[in-house]
């Protein structure tokens, strides 16, 4: 079959995200730096409040170890507590405020990153902007996403 070029992009973009690497982490004050399954994980959390360990599995899409692992990196780097309210399978992880102020700016650069896609998105006709959403819609569900309501 002929290489398009368009898939090939697509294919460096999604391998880009997939191996973002210890290359690409995002450093906080001095010496604090964040690899992307803790930013992943860190933006999960909403509004700052306890989440149960289990709804950040289901939402990262990912095992359980992995999100165990992530949250571990997190609490011995001062980011997350664990708390428990009787049993393992009621692990509860909250931000410290280190975490909350660390969220924040994970959260203005995933902001600034979506207003310039909606930018350029708006400059697009409405044809134009319906074959993307299509093309969109097609790689989610070849790479099993689930539609996010």
């Amino acid at each position: 079959m002929k290489r398009n070029a368009g898939a090939e992009q697509l294919l460096r973009i999604i391998n880009q995200l997939i191996f973002l690497g210890k290359n690409n982490a995002l450093t906080y004050g001095d010496n604090l730096k964040l690899y992307p399954s803790e930013i992943h994980l860190l933006l999960t959390i909403t509004n700052g409040k306890s989440e149960n360990y289990n709804v950040i599995v289901k939402h990262l899409g990912v095992t359980k170890g992995a999100v165990s692992q992530t949250i571990s990196r997190l609490v011995k780097k001062g980011i997350l507590e664990k708390k428990t309210s009787g049993g393992k399978s009621d692990l509860m992880i909250q931000l410290t405020d280190l975490g909350k102020k660390v969220q924040k700016k994970c959260v203005k650069i995933q902001e600034a990153v979506r207003d310039q896609f909606a930018s350029y998105m708006d400059s697009l006709s409405a044809d134009d902007r319906r074959v993307i959403g299509e093309f969109l819609d097609h790689v989610e569900k070849t790479l099993g996403i689930q539609k996010q309501e």
